[in-house]
């Protein structure tokens, strides 16, 4: 931006100035002479009015937040008039490639002398990303519109915003097929399974009041519950497909944006559920498949900044598949994102099933965002000849939620 230029209407004034100079220089009289004088004394008081509308304004940013896309997004600035004079009312305008309009633009009341004023700059985040926010600009002027004057302020500041995510109030994080037998037919005990006592754990908030133990709390010093194998956490496994040809054009509304707010989702339930968690992408920034393991909120956090500047790969998910059979452990959970089926996909999938793998699949295929339809059922019915482990289908129109929740 210009420090100071015209506005249409202030060059539309400077023509007539300059019309009604000739007219008086043309037509000599006493008329001709005033008016032009009056139209070159009002350019003249504007122009004056315009280099001083923002002298002696400081501005800088107060501490902002994080957000998700979707969400409102809170840029709190704070300005302050050093003058010794009222400030009349200006512009504050920031370059936001996240917000649904790119040109962040708030408009600042009058400023007494020495006022100082906190301003919560409220936008629409809509695409995820980490961004490094470096220049303010305050834009003023004068009352009748015929300059403006522009400053810039450069304070950066650096701001992530994480892949929406959806509100999930249950998902079946068991296993669904859980009694495993032995070759003489009586099950085997496996970690996990079962109503037998399995240790003592710290309490959490999702905890009923009856599991309490009470003696390991006093040695403690904190509330400690006992859980049974059939309470204890599982090992759940997400796998995310990123294979570039097989992505929708929109940047915003094609399939593997919301097969990232997919994980983005189960991840944020999960992580609070204190499960066992793994992560497995190919991330297209770096060309290497990365692999997250862990618990709790710490882990949470490592995924979403992941999946927020997550980005399309050249890896085919047959090499995914591949990476997923020898880091996917036995007996987990798999929620497997993919972006299309291949006709190998079956051989992987009974491959992980013969390991004690529970394979949730979800697909979202690229024709199913262009256009903006629900998909029939007929479409449901043959889309995978594998009929094992059935797909659930994502379009413009699902509900994830739903779709996680009934698994």
């Amino acid at each position: 931006m210009l420090p100071f230029w015209p506005t249409k209407r202030g060059w539309a004034m400077f023509f007539l100035c300059m019309s009604s100079l000739g007219v008086s220089l043309a037509n000599i009289n006493l008329a001709a002479g005033i008016t032009a004088a009056c139209f070159f004394a009002f350019l003249a008081a504007s122009f004056v009015m315009s280099l001083l509308s923002i002298r002696k304004i400081d501005i800088w940013r107060s501490p902002g937040s994080d957000c998700c896309a979707g969400d409102r997004i809170i840029l709190p600035i704070t300005v302050r008039n050093r003058g010794k004079f009222t400030r009349q009312a200006f512009v504050v305008r920031e370059k936001l490639l996240f917000a649904d309009n790119p040109l962040g633009s708030v408009a600042v009341e009058p400023l007494k002398p020495g006022e100082t004023r906190l301003i919560n700059r409220e936008f629409n985040a809509v695409r995820r990303g980490t961004y490094k926010l470096e220049s303010l600009y305050l834009i003023g002027g004068d009352p009748a519109g015929l300059f403006r004057r522009v400053k810039s302020f450069k304070i950066h500041e650096e701001i992530t915003v994480f892949p929406e995510i959806f509100p999930v109030s249950y998902m079946p994080i068991f296993k669904k097929n859980k009694i495993q037998a032995s070759t003489s037919g009586k099950p085997i005990g496996v970690s996990g399974l079962g109503e037998d006592f399995f240790g003592v754990r710290e309490y959490r908030s999702s905890d009923s009041m009856r599991f309490i133990h009470w003696k390991a709390t006093a040695k403690q010093k904190k509330l400690m519950v006992r859980e049974f194998e059939s309470h204890s956490s599982v090992t759940l496994c997400i796998l995310l497909d990123s294979e570039k040809k097989r992505t929708g054009l929109n940047p915003l509304t094609n399939n593997f944006e919301y097969l990232v707010k997919t994980a983005a989702t189960i991840s944020n339930y999960t992580c609070g559920m204190y499960c066992r968690i793994m992560f497995i992408s190919p991330d297209g920034r770096s060309g290497e498949t990365v692999i997250l393991s862990g618990t709790g909120a710490g882990l949470k956090r490592e995924i979403l900044d992941l999946l927020s500047m997550i980005s399309t790969s050249s890896t085919s998910l047959d090499q995914l598949m591949e990476t997923a059979e020898s880091a996917v452990p036995a007996n987990s959970i798999l929620y497997c994102l993919t972006l299309s089926e291949n006709p190998n996909l079956s051989d992987h999938f009974d491959f992980l099933m013969q390991r004690g793998v529970d394979i949730r699949w979800i697909c979202a295929p690229m024709e199913n965002f262009i256009e903006s339809m629900s998909i029939s059922e007929g479409r449901k019915e043959s889309f995978s000849r594998y009929k094992t482990v059935p797909p659930g289908l994502l379009d413009l129109n699902t509900n994830i939620s739903k779709v996680l929740t009934y698994g």
